[in-house]
């Protein structure tokens, strides 16, 4: 066993409060010191095979006791590090709905060895490639303590409102309020932005309907009336104590119903797209575009992709059936939704984010230092920026000088960028409507060289 210097103060951001199970970075690894309070409880996690059963689920990130000790902490576990962070306010709706999923399988089989989760925000969860691990180890603690009411609560909160708001084509609310990873979609949002009408529908089981409806009846009538109607039996009795592990099952059923009936809106022009962009193996059918594409992908061989505005995704595919680690940014969330389910049916490394290029996601948190910027987490050994100068120009009003400064934040290495001319059809509909005259090739190669050096392709 080797003893190590463990200090709260040392501590990974965040830890918060809690300095009894506490998350380190210690020599390029991630530590979670338990204190000697904690210690018997985490043990018995392993012992039992609670752990086991969630991590050979792909559930739970890799976790394991390790040859370390600390004084403060006794017990040092190892967790498996992610690479690729990304955020909930950055996921497409589809990965939300797979993340709402994954909770309640996880809430399944904890249940099997009598636990219940303690905190299930979606802030909890990772992506590695196209599935969602849980990170929060705190959480399968303390969860005993938690109720079903306010599992119930907090899943509709997290995911299954959010989901019905992108139903109605509000994800951009759905960004801003999940944002909030304190308090996500609370029920005085959900009741603005869906209404009375779009709640009801989350009481159609039975069970939920004495929850939203004693809700909405503690919000909407005098105390008065509320204490009258609960000694009438009307109103939201208070949850048991120690609920039982059927309660729950029933519930958690209902919930899976609920977040899978949520139907997204779909645009046939996207799923047309990537049912055409399955395979990369028909060479005879690729334009001169796409060939000169894969050359250069496969003559730098960069280990990650950074793909601004990705024009549908086809690009993000190609790198990703190279073997290249992707990020696909761009603010719609529709072809955002069907580039994540196109990569999870292949496995592919790709993460779809939908994030605006000009708005990219900033750091956050106490001294902007518990939630670290895109520009931070996304920087790629290569850009790519293909077909999207024309619209970041004539539709987002930037200069060449700021399209350039921020593609190079992103990038470690190289940039793969194409210029579209003014007289090219896909640019000439903007040139019509607003004609910048500085919009050259050669102005455009002038910005480029303030960050770059120049490889005509």
């Amino acid at each position: 066993m080797k003893h190590i210097s463990l200090e709260p103060w040392q501590s990974h951001p965040l830890s918060f409060a809690n300095t009894s199970i506490r998350l380190f970075e210690y020599d390029g690894m991630l530590l979670r010191g338990i204190s000697a309070t904690y210690e018997p409880q985490v043990r018995e996690l392993f012992k039992k095979g609670v752990l086991d059963a969630l991590i050979a689920r792909e559930l739970l990130v890799q976790t394991e006791i390790s040859d370390y000790s600390s004084d403060e902490y006794p017990l040092v576990l190892k967790h498996e590090r992610i690479s690729t962070i990304t955020y909930p306010a950055e996921w497409a709706p589809e990965a939300l709905r797979a993340v709402g999923m994954a909770v309640l399988d996880l809430q399944e089989v904890l249940l099997n060895h009598g636990y219940i989760l303690g905190d299930i925000s979606p802030w909890n969860i990772l992506f590695r490639r196209t599935e969602p691990v849980f990170v929060d180890f705190g959480s399968l603690v303390w969860g005993a303590a938690a109720t079903i009411e306010q599992f119930v609560n907090e899943f509709h909160r997290y995911y299954i409102w959010p989901l019905q708001l992108a139903k109605k084509g509000l994800w951009r609310y759905v960004i801003y309020l999940v944002g909030d990873f304190n308090h996500a979609v609370q029920y005085d949002d959900a009741l603005l932005l869906l209404g009375p009408r779009e709640l009801a529908r989350s009481a159609t089981f039975p069970g939920r309907a004495r929850i939203w409806s004693g809700e909405f009846l503690r919000r909407t009538l005098p105390e008065s009336v509320n204490k009258y109607l609960q000694r009438l039996g009307i109103g939201v009795k208070a949850p048991a104590a120690k609920p039982s592990a059927t309660d729950l099952r029933v519930r958690i059923d209902d919930l899976r119903a609920s977040l899978s009936g949520v139907k997204l809106p779909k645009s046939d022009r996207w799923a047309k797209y990537y049912e055409e962009s399955q395979t990369f193996d028909r060479l005879n059918d690729w334009n001169q575009k796409q060939l000169s594409v894969k050359q250069v992908l496969g003559e730098v061989s960069p280990r990650s992709l950074f793909d601004v505005c990705p024009s549908g995704g086809w690009y993000s595919l190609l790198a990703g059936s190279m073997g290249i680690r992707v990020v696909s940014s761009d603010v719609v969330p529709e072809m955002m939704n069907q580039l994540y389910l196109t990569a999870r049916n292949g496995d592919r490394d790709i993460y779809p984010i939908v994030m605006d290029f000009c708005d990219p996601t900033p750091a956050r948190g106490v001294a902007n230092n518990w939630f670290k910027p895109a520009t931070q987490r996304f920087r790629s050994e290569m850009v790519m920026c293909l077909a999207a100068v024309p619209t970041l120009v004539f539709g987002s009003q930037l200069s060449f000088d700021q399209i350039v400064a921020g593609l190079a934040a992103f990038s470690e290495k190289w940039l793969l960028v194409e210029f579209i001319p003014w007289e090219d059809e896909i640019a000439g509909k903007y040139w019509e409507a607003r004609q910048h005259h500085w919009y050259t090739q050669a102005n455009f190669v002038h910005a480029l060289e303030h960050h770059f050096r120049i490889r005509r392709t």
